[in-house]
């Protein structure tokens, strides 16, 4: 690909196909190693960073050649979409690479394999492992439709673990399908999906985001059965059973299925869309009373971290929301709890007004007092509080804990692989992960490099940020 060792006009050269993409060719920073699936468009590679072989990525590569102009239009959506979703069960995405013949989006890497694999190794999931995962789906799901968001392709393949480990998170995963839905998006009309999963409505080519629900009904059916429920090697027969939603639970697994999720599965597998489920619907089902979490999990010294959090500058915020996606699922496990807890509508956002009511219930803190303390977490001043925001306020990890974060935090952030950020890089950088730059932000970031020579080194990053951390640690 050559090198590219210019701020950024020698690596534009070429016409950029995805905007804000980085032009710096991907081999400077990644070593793509081995191919490991494919998506919507392109294929998918394990990679891994060549400054630390330990740190692996999924990293989707697409060839501009063989993409017509219609399928840009959707891998620049796909791409808009991992921007803007925020959700522990959603992959996480980092950057996007281009170069002249090729297009590059790195995400997270999950080594647990399919929740398909984990399915046909076993021939379906007991009931307590079903409830845990569909639950977890629908969160997901249900975070997507908050954002006006429809995925349009779920099934078992779509669905990853991140790791092998007991703590293991759910990941939906390939957005090549997604589209906005609603007031101001176009209508949905195409026929898209996998035939065994896609909803009847798709099928007659009019319909919205309950067509996830569906999809979501079938998933379910499979891993508490092992069975597709609308499945025929006749695809003319597959087309009769969707339209008419015939599935049956005569098989001798359904025996010792409960009737509650017999009862959800009814809620969601139901062919008059406006008769099924939503995802908060289905959240808010008996099926999954056992695994509400109803005691308080805020503390005293979460709101100290808060209260920490609103005196940082605007940058030390952004990185610490950026370092959120980088420290791994199992360490954050209390505070994606307490972060769920709050989540009452199930949309994977906090309202403002339910975190203020469970800060209350600490002893003596005015609302006012709270309303202070908890505003630089509503980064996008809708009332709502983001996954990443929460947590960035939130985090009490002693510095030695935050290390690895750290030092990725500070790679991406370096988007010319120097080794030094600038005020420009830190510009682009923000701008690259789809963060709105304000005049605030900017001046915010003129006045911390210009304090640190003009030039931020991992160590003067360090500084900056683990003084956060002084008074938590």
């Amino acid at each position: 690909m050559g090198a590219c060792f210019s701020n950024n006009e020698e690596c534009d050269s070429f016409p950029k196909a995805i905007e804000h993409s980085n032009g710096l060719p991907i081999d400077q920073v990644y070593k793509l190693s081995k191919k490991i699936g494919g998506g919507s468009f392109g294929t998918v590679w394990l990679a891994h960073r060549k400054d630390n072989h330990k740190y692996k990525f999924a990293i989707k590569k697409i060839n501009k050649k063989e993409v017509e102009n219609t399928e840009l239009d959707l891998l620049r959506r796909e791409i808009d979409v991992l921007r803007e979703v925020d959700h522990p069960n959603i992959i996480k995405f980092y950057d996007t690479y281009e170069d002249s013949n090729h297009i590059f989006i790195v995400m997270e890497y999950c080594s647990g394999g399919e929740l398909f694999t984990k399915i046909t190794s076993q021939g379906y999931l007991h009931e307590s492992e079903a409830r845990v995962y569909m639950r977890k789906m629908l969160m997901a799901v249900s975070h997507l439709h908050s954002l006006k968001i429809v995925h349009r392709d779920l099934k078992t393949e779509n669905f990853l673990f991140d790791s092998n480990c007991a703590t293991k998170e759910l990941k939906l995963v390939d957005f090549g399908l997604s589209n906005k839905f609603g007031k101001n998006f176009e209508q949905l009309h195409s026929q898209v999906g996998t035939i065994y999963y896609v909803a009847p409505e798709v099928l007659k080519g009019n319909y919205d985001c309950k067509c996830d629900m569906w999809s979501l009904g079938v998933l379910m059916y499979t891993m508490l059965s092992g069975d597709l429920p609308f499945f025929d090697n006749d695809l003319g027969v597959v087309y009769k059973k969707l339209n008419s939603g015939t599935y049956s639970f005569s098989k001798k697994v359904w025996e010792s299925v409960s009737g509650t999720a017999k009862d959800l599965l009814s809620n969601l597998l139901v062919v008059d869309s406006e008769k099924r489920y939503s995802a908060m619907d289905a959240l808010h089902h008996e099926w999954f009373v056992s695994l509400q979490k109803r005691e308080s999990l805020m503390t005293a010294s979460i709101y100290e971290s808060f209260k920490n959090f609103r005196r940082n500058s605007i940058f030390q915020r952004e990185a610490l929301r950026l370092m959120v996606k980088h420290i791994p699922e199992e360490r954050l496990e209390r505070l994606k709890d307490l972060f769920f807890s709050l989540d009452t509508s199930g949309s994977g956002l906090v309202k403002v007004e339910d975190l203020i009511n469970s800060l209350k219930e600490l002893g003596s803190l005015s609302e006012r007092e709270i309303i202070e303390v908890i505003s630089s977490m509503d980064s996008n001043n809708t009332g709502m509080i983001y996954y990443s925001d929460f947590i960035s306020g939130a985090i009490m990890a002693k510095k030695e804990t935050m290390e690895e974060a750290l030092w990725l935090t500070f790679k991406q952030l370096d988007v010319d692989n120097k080794g030094v950020l600038t005020e420009e890089s830190l510009r682009r950088a923000l701008e690259y992960i789809g963060r709105h730059v304000t005049d605030e932000q900017i001046q915010s970031i003129i006045e911390t490099v210009n304090s640190s020579g003009g030039l931020i080194t991992y160590e003067d990053f360090k500084e900056i940020i683990y003084g956060t951390f002084e008074s938590r640690a």
